[in-house]
């Protein structure tokens, strides 16, 4: 968050945060940074199933993880564009029965995929049959290019 100075004691801050808090959020660490925002980075999210994953999109996975490259259509105010999304989402990886991790590159001035597009073709959902998936951010960090 932005501030107007400072933090005179971040561990306080920290602590005093995590008593008001519900029960399940907790903040680890509060780190200052320069200001300004990265332009490079990598996202990590936990996307959660509303059941056991299939048999089909287990081999998507495995397919797509296998890959050098992987094009999808991207459809964005009118127009198509083809693109390999195999450099965005680096790794998916099964961490429950409903459960993957996914590591996807922001990079600025190169196209990028949403997380709900990137599984519709590797899981090869036919279209507007995708599962309310839950997604959640759980970390970020600067890469360079």
């Amino acid at each position: 968050m932005d501030l107007p100075t400072p933090l005179s004691d971040p561990q306080a801050t920290l602590r005093a945060l995590n008593r008001n808090l519900p029960e399940g959020m907790r903040i680890h660490e509060i780190n200052m940074h320069s200001g300004k925002i990265p332009q490079n980075i990598c996202n990590t999210y936990l996307v959660t199933f509303p059941r056991p994953l299939s048999e089909q999109e287990r081999n998507g996975i495995s397919n797509y993880l296998n890959a050098d490259s992987y094009q999808i259509s991207r459809h964005r105010k009118g127009w198509e564009k083809q693109i390999d999304i195999r450099p965005l989402v680096e790794e998916i990886t099964i961490v429950a029965e409903n459960v993957l991790e996914l590591q996807v590159k922001v990079v600025a001035g190169t196209p990028g995929v949403k997380i709900e597009e990137a599984l519709a073709a590797i899981c090869c959902w036919e279209d507007g049959k995708s599962p309310l998936l839950k997604i959640k951010k759980t970390y970020w960090k600067q890469i360079n290019r």
